[in-house]
C-alpha cells in the first residue's frame, strides 16, 4: 500500500513539475490579429510591414489587409508600415483595425514627344519643363 501510495505521489509531482515548466511557454506567447485599412478609402492594403518594434520578428498582411502574428506578452509596440503612407506604432491587442495615412501627394505628369528630322541640329529645343 505504501509502494503504490508513493508510486502515486510520485506521479501527481512529475504532472505538477511539468505543469509549472511548460505553462510560461504558453503564457509567453500569443496570437494577435487585425487589418490594414487606408484612412481616407478604407481599402485594405495588402502587403503592409508589420514588426514587432525593435526586433526582426514580423509578417506582411495579406490581399484583404489581414494579418496573424504570434508575439511575447512583453511585446512592447508594433511597427506598421506601407510605402507611400506614414509608419504608425501601435500597442498589440486581438482583432485590431489599424488605418494608415497616405504621405504622397502624386500630381499629374504629361510626357510629349517630337518627333525631329535625324538631320535636326538640336532636338533638345523641343523639351520643355513645367512645374519646375
Amino acid at each position: 500500500m505504501e509502494d503504490s501510495m508513493s508510486s502515486f505521489l510520485i506521479k501527481k509531482l512529475a504532472a505538477v513539475v511539468f505543469l509549472i515548466i511548460i505553462s510560461p511557454v504558453y503564457l509567453s506567447a500569443q496570437t494577435i490579429t487585425g487589418t490594414v485599412l487606408d484612412v481616407e478609402t478604407k481599402e485594405p492594403l495588402g502587403g503592409a510591414n508589420i514588426s514587432i518594434t525593435s526586433t526582426d520578428r514580423g509578417t506582411t498582411s495579406a490581399a484583404d489587409g489581414t494579418f496573424s502574428l504570434e508575439i511575447s506578452q512583453k511585446a512592447e509596440t508594433l511597427t506598421i508600415s506601407y510605402v507611400g503612407y506614414s509608419t504608425k506604432k501601435v500597442e498589440p491587442e486581438q482583432n485590431m483595425t489599424i488605418y494608415l495615412s497616405p504621405t504622397i501627394s502624386l500630381e499629374e505628369v504629361v510626357i510629349q514627344a517630337v518627333r525631329a528630322d535625324t538631320d535636326a541640329p538640336d532636338s533638345t529645343k523641343y523639351c520643355e519643363t513645367k512645374g519646375a
